[in-house]
């Protein structure tokens, strides 16, 4: 009776393990179903929005430059929220139409001075107005054409459509010039003014009032907005995305999709793009350092879901800064090329003017390096380290060939006494063989 109970407890046992099995492999399949499902969707969309020239989406000018929106998103920093309304006001009083037109996003950026004050605020506001210009595009023959696939290079072409079609800039009057030199110098891909302002860390907040083309169609009616802040710095840098949902039901269903897309995107730039570090003869290698930087970021990234607020926090340094800092330039150097091809081209008249005034530049600039040391080199602490490091390593392979030369002395003295006990027995065994025949004799 035992027997049968045990044997009966075994089985139920087994069977409840083959359920969960087959119940865990089945929602792990649901939810790549679900991914691909959502990537192939999400690709159409963007598609669809090259194709008709859509944006990601906007909201009107007057909701977006609104007190009561600007509170949602800066309210957390009352100074920071006084300044920026006063500057907004300031715009508007100056460009009264800008009111009309539509907010794709709008990035606003300041510093901090050594009492904590917010200091330098500007508001880059971009999307539609009313005095509108040509929409801007990859250049076909520009770096990323060659570098990206199809698909990721149209991706690429609706992160420049998403701008809209204008790029207004309200500044303090102290740092408007400041600001107007690093934007001009971003589009043309001459990152380093841009460059010699980080060395004061450069906070920042962009927001996407209406997100509705840079998420997938799946999430479109659970996403109402996306914020992301920081700051950046030549060493280090934090990023901070929030998605703000609908609800408690759409956060749930959002932070899922997000984060399996953290997760493909992270398999993606060690796969696809050789960021996957391997083993070599000269120790841990990555085959493109920047992918690899991108996908220990990707992994990095801390996931926190809030009510119906997800947020997603990344802390980074040099390296990574210096990936940032070379997609910039890319992209101003394919604006650049784009201008002289088909913008300047469309009225010789200026396009003589512009071009007498200010050559071109070449698609790589002249002081241009490859690697991650560039623009921003490492810090006296970085190359001491490093330095260290290497003294380091000396040491270790010195006092590793040195154990290796001892065992292979070691091991030739061992061979040595060995041969010389072999010789010392055949001649004991010879001088033995000698007695014996004499004794016989």
């Amino acid at each position: 009776m035992m027997q049968l109970l045990k044997n009966k407890s075994l089985r139920f046992l087994l069977l409840l393990s083959l359920l969960a099995m087959l119940v865990g492999g089945g929602y792990a399949g649901m939810r790549v179903y679900r991914l691909a499902h959502i990537a192939y969707d999400w690709e159409a969309q963007v598609r669809y929005l090259i194709d008709n020239g859509g944006s990601i989406g906007t909201a009107p000018a007057q909701r977006t430059f609104s007190d009561a929106f600007l509170e949602i998103i800066f309210g957390d920093n009352p100074s920071l929220l006084e300044q920026l309304k006063v500057v907004i006001r300031r715009g508007l009083e100056e460009d009264p139409s800008a009111e009309m037109g539509e907010v794709a996003a709008m990035l606003v950026t300041y510093r901090i001075d050594t009492e904590g004050e917010v200091t330098d605020v500007a508001a880059q506001i971009i999307g539609g107005f009313p005095v509108s210009r040509a929409v801007p595009e990859m250049h076909r023959d520009g770096y990323f054409s060659g570098q990206l696939d199809s698909e990721l290079f149209d991706l690429g072409n609706t992160a420049l459509r998403f701008a809209g079609r204008d790029m207004m800039v309200f500044a303090q009057e102290s740092v408007s010039a400041q600001q107007l030199e690093v934007i001009e110098g971003v589009f043309s891909g001459n990152i380093e003014p841009l460059v010699a302002k980080l060395e004061v860390p450069i906070f920042y907040t962009m927001v996407l009032p209406n997100p509705r083309g840079v998420v997938p169609p799946q999430l479109r009616h659970h996403i109402q907005a996306i914020s992301q802040s920081g700051f950046i710095s030549p060493y280090e840098g934090t990023s901070e995305i929030i998605f703000l949902t609908a609800g408690r039901r759409s956060a749930d269903y959002a932070a899922s999709v997000i984060n399996d897309m953290r997760k493909l995107a992270e398999t993606t730039m060690r796969a696809r793009f050789g960021g996957q570090a391997r083993e070599t003869e000269w120790g841990t290698q990555a085959g493109v350092w920047y992918a690899a930087e991108i996908s220990r970021t990707l992994e990095r990234l801390r996931f926190e879901r809030d009510e119906n607020i997800i947020r997603l926090e990344a802390n980074y340094d040099r390296v990574m800064m210096n990936a940032l800092m070379k997609s910039i330039e890319r992209f101003g150097r394919d604006w650049s090329q784009i201008q002289a091809r088909t913008g300047m081209a469309m009225d010789p008249g200026v396009a003589a003017v512009v071009a007498s005034a200010r050559e071109m530049p070449q698609y790589w600039s002249e002081g241009h390096r490859w690697g991650p040391d560039w623009p921003i080199a490492p810090s006296t602490s970085e190359l001491e380290e490093w330095e260290r490091e290497r003294e380091l390593t000396e040491l270790v392979r010195t006092a590793v060939q040195d154990v290796q030369a001892r065992i292979r002395e070691e091991e030739r003295l061992a061979r040595e006494a060995e041969l010389e006990a072999l010789r010392l027995q055949a001649e004991l065994e010879a001088q033995q063989a000698a007695e014996q025949a004499n004794s016989i004799e």
